[in-house]
């Protein structure tokens, strides 16, 4: 049987992006930038989302088969319009304007789910966004299931966005605290937590750690990374002195770079060694930095990867 590797459930949209009085679409969602930047790591995926029957799914589709993605499982359905977003940045900070408005990967449906996916695959990948719907609500539901049935690691980038849930914090709250009890990796942001926690601090997250959830990712922006574990606490530096364009997508590319290590090495998660979740985190810290000299979610391949951890450790 062919390993398909990599399930990933949940929006794809289009951000819009400001260049000077224009706005410029880019192709995103954080699962489908999850999609594309595995693929540039070598690693297949199966994507399940939900689009409109409309312009923006045209871009989007015809995006994915240029980069070889299978688009078999994406879904359209015209009564829905395919999802978008229009960026701002403020004080050098990223924001997000999302109409108010019910978008077709809401609607991503259990039905459209096909166990044999699951049986050939090894990780199951998703975030917040698509859960506020009971309907994909439900998809994810069965996608956990599945998951655990085939004994998939379960990975749950948690990247909120409140006013996806019309600013609902108790709901997103729910959704979240419920899915967390699922996962077995989890990556959360700075952002997630300010969110989430009222005086976060880095401890607060230890309360995640159970028999399901053996890893937790905490990113930063440009501080150190932090990835713990039962037996570890790894902090790992960004990258530095690189020219940062766009912080789209970096996020994305950060837990596609994990989960394609953890498919490259092979090992249960549990069994990872200090040394080598420390480079995996190095890595993907690498890959997501210079995911940001460019506009929109744009990922290097492992050879530019590689190129700038042997620059790295000729100039330390």
């Amino acid at each position: 049987m062919i390993m398909s590797n990599i399930i990933v459930i949940g929006e794809a949209l289009i951000d819009l992006i400001p260049k000077d009085t224009l706005y410029l679409p880019k192709i995103g969602g954080a699962p489908l930038n999850v999609v594309l930047a595995l693929k540039k790591l070598n690693i297949n995926s199966i994507f399940y989302t939900k689009l409109g029957n409309d312009y923006f799914s045209n871009l989007i589709i015809n995006y994915l088969k240029e980069n070889k993605i299978d688009t078999k499982r994406i879904k359209m359905d015209g009564k829905y319009n395919t999802a978008f977003s229009l960026i701002y940045y403020k004080d050098n900070n990223r924001n997000f304007i999302f109409p108010n408005n019910i978008f077709s990967y809401n609607k991503i449906s259990r039905n459209e789910l096909k166990e044999v996916d699951f049986k050939k695959s090894k990780i199951l990948h998703f975030c917040s966004v698509a859960l506020k719907d009971e309907v994909s609500y439900n998809a994810h539901l069965k996608a956990i299931k599945l998951a655990k049935k085939y004994n998939l690691l379960i990975s749950f980038d948690l990247n909120l966005r409140l006013g996806l849930y019309n600013n609902d914090l108790k709901l997103l709250k729910k959704r979240v605290n419920e899915f967390i009890k699922y996962s077995n990796i989890i990556k959360i942001s700075d952002e997630d937590a300010n969110i989430l926690f009222k005086d976060f601090k880095i401890e607060k997250l230890n309360k995640f750690l159970n028999n399901d959830t053996k890893m937790i990712l905490y990113t930063a922006g440009n501080k150190p990374t932090i990835c713990l574990t039962k037996d570890n606490i790894i902090e790992v530096p960004t990258i530095k002195n690189i020219n940062v364009v766009d912080t789209t997508g970096a996020g994305d590319g950060f837990i596609a770079a994990i989960l394609a290590n953890i498919m490259n090495l092979n090992k249960n998660i549990s069994n990872l060694t200090s040394i080598e979740l420390e480079n995996m985190v190095k890595f993907a810290n690498v890959f997501a930095g210079l995911s940001t000299t460019k506009v929109g979610a744009s990922y290097p391949n492992p050879e530019e990867i590689n190129d700038f951890l042997r620059n790295f450790s000729n100039n330390a």
